[in-house]
């Protein structure tokens, strides 16, 4: 039974791992495109405001 409980545990070890990366694949995008929105609403606003004046 010991190498069954070593192989679970492994098992567990490396999908753990590989939700981990995955999610903070998805998190780093998230703060990327989160950031690209804002700073292109910044650039439209600031775009507008000059050229109403």
């Amino acid at each position: 039974m010991f190498i069954w409980n070593l192989v679970f545990v492994t098992a567990g070890a490396i999908v753990l791992l590989i939700l981990l990366v995955i999610g903070y694949i998805v998190l780093a995008g998230l703060l990327e495109g989160a950031r690209n929105a804002l700073a292109s609403s910044k650039k439209g606003r600031y775009e507008q405001n000059t050229n109403q004046n």
